[in-house]
């Protein structure tokens, strides 16, 4: 039977119905077996409520039923084709967690999905209007310009932002909707109401929900078409939504009148292990009854019951293959994977395997039930799968656009430009016109010092403290393939790189001019190596950032090397040891710093040796033959013992190493461990 639904399938149009099937499911987490054979079933228009108390494994079920944790054993299918990577493009899954980024608005946030989820086929007018409509059935048009917001900046309420989850993944019009605890933290009446708006939207669009759910209102509990009770990782009901009381009152357990169910059901499940055994033990026994759905019977190749007592043989058929098991005891299990072939594991057989047209069929003879069953037949299309509903560029483009305007509030904000101006203002008053003769060479250098270390840890901080606010929207957006990890990192760099030689830029051309340094070709290639040195720092902030996700941990590593960059840069220490020398070329502020001194002592005459009254220099020692200083002295007096163009250069194949390596460890953590 087929239904019309608005936009579906990316390009709107007529829709058949689904069946979404989940059958004996097993998961094991570290060597502990968390689902023991759950199964469940719901359709178009439905919804499938997973409740039970915590650690009973529903977040579990979900993730596995979402691909994001590997099945055991059994079988999870959408129209009855195995959950590949192309299946799961019809699928989504909103987070318990509402994660965005908080500077955006809610049409942007929306805007965004739209231009990456949906096909680059589609017209940017048609993506328009998807997202109009999706806020219109959502009610979410009154606040249609207003900022996410966080705990520091005020936005939207938390039913709204859940709304807003919710929307996201509508724009790619899934056809299974999975959702973990939506209802978390938000008051009953405006759970209530987020759950009748999901209901009707279900009803109306034909999507098929699975959502999991503590511990509902009575009014959210007889909105499920279906009900899910797990206890201890195993089936305690599966049914009816509204039969879940029948189920009970076959064990003497009754609500009492007027009571939520729902609160009786989970103190129920909870009360002891007797209590536990008995309604798991009955639920176990309506498994091979006809009050459970027929494909999900026990009486089917799927029902796989572990023992000890039996070995396990496993064997690959495939498409259009028969596999025969004899004996008394013969059962099977059988799971297709991703290339349409299917594993069949089989306790005590003979197998023998012959070819068919039309899938896979396991047969067993002997005293079990289940004879001649069907397992589904692979995909029949071979239409290549993108992995990515959007080009590069696409990507790029719109994570670009995203990043500045998230990026901007942070990087030039009030704070900001307040720190960076009155830290400005003050430097240019201590060193105000400074004569440029030889009394005043240690201030100058003192100078330049301080502009090539603030300039140094400022970009770097910011970098570091950026992550955390993007990580988890970058991991949530990244788990559902949204788009390409060099995609974000290049826009990331590009959008921000305009924001952050802002300030940098501001300062350097108040300060030079205030404190009296040298002429105007000095002053544009200060600038330039100044700019250079914020984009290094930046990238070293990248790689603090992304490789160490604790953020005071973080902030702990880049104040240890800027600390050791600014005593190893050699104003502070000018006399090393011969045996670590070495160490000045390690510090971050030792390039910037030198390269602008050569810079500003360029032109420099000859000082005698009596006129060096603020500093000692070897050359106008006692027993020196010198009579005069020359630059060069009092620069590698300084550290500044290579020409211009090395430090230049250095800090340039810095600035694109230290971002190659910061993507190196993004990818590194990008990847599931």
């Amino acid at each position: 039977m087929d239904v019309a639904t608005r936009g579906g399938g990316g390009g709107g149009g007529v829709r058949r119905e689904v069946e979404f099937l989940f059958r004996d499911i097993n998961v094991s987490i570290k060597n502990t077996h968390i689902l023991h054979n759950i199964s469940g079933i719901v359709g178009s228009g439905e919804v499938l409520a997973v409740m039970g108390p915590s650690g009973s494994g529903k977040t579990t079920l979900l993730n596995t039923l979402g691909g994001r944790i590997p099945v055991e054993s059994g079988e999870v299918t959408l129209d009855g084709q195995p959950l590949t990577k192309k299946v799961r493009k019809r699928m989504c899954y909103v987070l318990q967690q509402d994660i965005f980024l908080s500077k955006l608005t809610l049409w942007e946030t929306l805007y965004f999905a739209a231009m990456v989820y949906l096909p680059e086929k589609l017209p940017r007018q048609e993506k328009l209007a998807r997202v109009d409509n999706i806020i219109e059935v959502l009610d979410l048009t009154k606040c249609r310009n207003t900022l996410v917001g966080d705990q520091f900046i005020r936005g939207l309420s938390g039913g709204e932002k859940k709304r807003l989850s919710i929307a996201c993944e509508l724009i790619k019009d899934p056809d299974i909707m999975l959702m973990d605890e939506p209802t978390s933290g938000l008051d009953s009446s405006t759970a209530y109401m987020l759950m009748l708006l999901l209901k009707r939207f279900t009803e109306q669009s034909g999507k098929a929900v699975v959502v999991t759910i503590h511990q509902p209102s009575s009014q959210i509990f007889h909105m499920f078409t279906h009900l899910l009770l797990m206890a201890e990782g195993r089936i305690a009901y599966f049914g009816d939504g509204a039969k879940t009381l029948d189920f009970f009152e076959e064990l003497d357990l009754f609500c009492e009148p007027h009571y939520n169910p729902a609160d009786f059901i989970l103190e129920t499940v909870k009360k002891d292990k007797d209590t536990v055994k008995r309604i798991t033990d009955l639920a176990e026994k309506k498994r091979c009854t006809d009050l459970w759905p027929a494909k999900l019977r026990h009486t089917e190749s799927f029902a796989l019951k572990h023992s000890s007592s039996h070995s396990t043989i496993g064997t690959r058929v495939h498409s259009g293959d028969v596999v025969l098991c004899t004996g008394s005891s013969s059962r099977s299990n059988a799971q297709a994977d991703a290339d349409g072939d299917v594993m069949v594991s089989l306790i005590e057989p003979d197998v023998e395997a012959m070819g068919m047209e039309g899938g896979v069929v396991v047969k067993c003879n002997g005293d079990h039930k289940f004879n001649d069953v069907r397992l589904p037949t692979p995909p029949t299309d071979v239409e290549p799968l993108r992995r990515w509903a959007t080009g590069f560029w696409t990507q790029f483009k719109m994570l670009n656009w995203r990043t500045f305007k998230h990026s901007r509030s942070r990087i030039i904000s009030k704070y900001n430009i307040i720190n960076s101006t009155s830290i400005a203002i003050i430097c240019s008053l201590l060193w105000f016109q400074m004569e440029r003769n030889h009394e005043t060479i240690k201030d100058r250098m003192a100078f330049l010092f301080f502009v090539a270390t603030y300039w140094s840890f400022v970009p770097m901080f910011d970098a570091i403290t950026s992550f955390p606010g993007e990580r988890p929207v970058i991991v949530k957006e990244r788990a559902a393939g949204a788009y390409r990890l060099s995609a974000f990192y290049f826009a990331k760099m590009s959008s921000e790189m305009p924001l952050i030689v802002l300030m940098p830029s501001i300062f350097c051309t108040l300060t030079y001019w205030m404190a009296g340094m040298r002429g105007l070709p000095q002053f544009f290639a200060t600038w330039a190596i100044l700019i250079l040195n914020v984009l290094n720092t930046q990238g070293i902030g990248y790689i603090v950032g992304a490789a160490i996700w604790d953020l005071q941990m973080g902030i702990t590593t880049a104040s240890i090397l800027v600390l050791y960059g600014l005593l190893a840069a050699g104003f502070y220490v000018s006399r090393l040891p011969p045996w670590l020398t070495w160490c000045r070329y390690l510090s971050i502020v030792c390039y910037p710093y030198n390269a602008i001194s050569i810079l500003e002592l360029g032109d420099l005459e000859p000082l005698p040796c009596t006129n060096i009254t603020n500093f000692e220099l070897p050359a106008c020692e006692e027993g020196s033959n010198s009579t005069v200083v020359m630059p060069e002295t009092i620069l590698r007096h300084y550290g500044a013992e290579l020409p211009l163009h090395c430090y230049v250069a250095t800090i340039a194949i810095q600035v694109f190493a230290w971002r190659t390596v910061a993507y190196l460890a993004l990818k590194y953590k990008d990847k599931p461990h």
